[in-house]
């Protein structure tokens, strides 16, 4: 069995992703373990990663499939973005509008670094990032590290028994509220079921909106809440699963994570545009 695998671990692989990354470093790529942190040559660039599948992941969910495109009101949109990891997501914006003023937010401290040293590779400009969660106050929470995506303080996906600490808590409304923000990306691993019900005053006046919900296993369902809150701002949403789930879950359930995990593309309806409001 080990020889098999071994063998398997060998094989080239074709490089799905050549337009983004040199056949060799997807092939390292393939065969580097988990949560291992690597470096490699991205867009012309060094980019740091914390994790090879986590970044494949989001890779192909940022760049080929481009969930957070869209047309932006203005040449230099401000975009707020909740759950930075190591960038790629602000990488993604900027190449895409290079004017765009970027907030980022990236709770875990070993995965921040790796952040500050991609956006320094890539020398991007208007970018604004915090070693921070997002919250409904400046505090701190505990935050459970995972070492790729599913950092949260609401959940300790790693099952770990070492990898609690402090965190500093931003509040969201704070930002919002001083910014015109045209983009709000909220990918925070369950504390959206918190964070957005509290922006219920201030949702309205984005124009774009996307949302990674989790269900939380064991806690009551937000979803509906929080689809009606957003209608009610007078958004239009889209639902994509975000992962596959379980295949039979009227009897079955995950037995670790989270229930679901669903992609929500907001925007905006033509006849609620113009309630936008514009921040001085």
């Amino acid at each position: 069995m080990n020889l098999f695998k071994r063998k398997k671990r060998e094989e080239k692989v074709e490089n799905p992703y050549s337009k983004f990354l040199s056949d060799e470093d997807y092939q390292q790529l393939i065969k580097t373990d988990r949560f291992t942190v690597g470096k490699l040559k991205f867009l012309g660039n060094n980019l740091e990663y914390s994790d090879a599948p986590g970044f494949l992941h989001s890779l192909q969910e940022l760049f080929i499939d481009e969930v957070y495109s869209f047309i932006p009101e203005t040449e230099n949109p401000i975009i707020v973005d909740c759950g930075s990891n190591i960038g790629l997501s602000i990488i993604y914006f900027k190449q895409r509008f290079p004017n765009a003023k970027i907030i980022g937010f990236e709770p875990d401290a070993a995965i921040y670094k790796l952040l500050e040293n991609n956006l320094k590779s890539f020398n991007l400009m208007d970018v604004q990032i915090h070693n921070a969660a997002v919250w409904t106050e400046d505090t701190e929470l505990d935050f459970y590290a995972e070492g790729s995506l599913a950092g949260s303080t609401e959940i300790n996906y790693a099952n770990a028994s070492d990898n609690k600490y402090k965190v500093a808590a931003i509040d969201l409304k704070k930002i919002l509220s001083s910014n015109q923000v045209e983009f709000l990306k909220m990918d925070i691993e369950g504390a959206e079921n918190t964070v957005l019900p509290d922006l219920a005053n201030l949702i309205d006046s984005i124009p774009y909106v996307f949302l990674e919900y989790h269900g939380m296993l064991g806690k009551p369902q937000q979803l509906g809440a929080m689809l009606n809150m957003l209608s009610s701002a007078g958004f239009r949403y889209n639902i994509q699963a975000a992962t596959e789930g379980v295949k039979h879950p009227f009897y079955e359930v995950p037995k670790h994570g989270f229930e679901n995990q669903l992609n929500i593309f907001c925007k905006k309806s033509d006849e609620h545009s113009g309630s936008i409001r514009h921040v001085n």
